[in-house]
């Protein structure tokens, strides 16, 4: 949930919107309607809890596999929305509590994990982007690119952060 809640809170909006890894976004929405069928139907089946959560456990996994594709140019709104429905399942189950439209935060009215989390945020933000950064600059020597370069980026990536 970090990682989306990481990349909605970005001005994703400002570029373009919609399905940028025509393959990778057609098959991790997919796997989202496709989950969405199976817990629909499992709850139908006598509140089949066990494949509902397998299907939902389904879904988590190709996020993830989603979110580690090199060069990744995420459909935000396509994980945004698996985020919800994820959490919004796991409220009928009475995992996750709270307001948040997705995650385990608080949502509670004291208000104080979500004064910490608003006080965390440039510091997740900061840490998010160094990772990408890095994560990036290794993929790419990894593919062949020049490692020195990459060393270079890392360093200099380290010197930002």
């Amino acid at each position: 949930f970090r990682e989306v809640e990481a990349l909605a809170r970005g001005d994703y909006l400002a570029e373009e919107v919609g399905w940028r890894m025509p393959e990778a976004d057609q098959k991790l929405s997919d796997a989202y309607l496709a989950a969405q069928q199976v817990v629909h139907d499992s709850l139908l089946d006598n509140f089949n809890t066990r494949d509902a959560m397998i299907a939902i456990m389904d879904v988590i996994s190709e996020a993830n596999v989603y979110l580690r594709t090199p060069g990744l140019k995420p459909a935000v709104l396509l994980l945004r929305s698996i985020a919800v429905y994820v959490t919004q399942i796991l409220k009928v189950f009475g995992v996750v509590g709270g307001s948040d439209d997705f995650g385990f935060g608080s949502g509670g009215s004291g208000g104080g994990a979500a004064n910490a989390e608003a006080a965390a945020e440039p510091y997740i933000d900061t840490l998010v982007s160094f990772r990408e950064k890095v994560r990036d600059a290794a993929l790419e020597a990894a593919k062949g690119g020049d490692a020195a370069e990459a060393i270079k980026a890392i360093l200099f990536t380290c010197d930002e952060l």
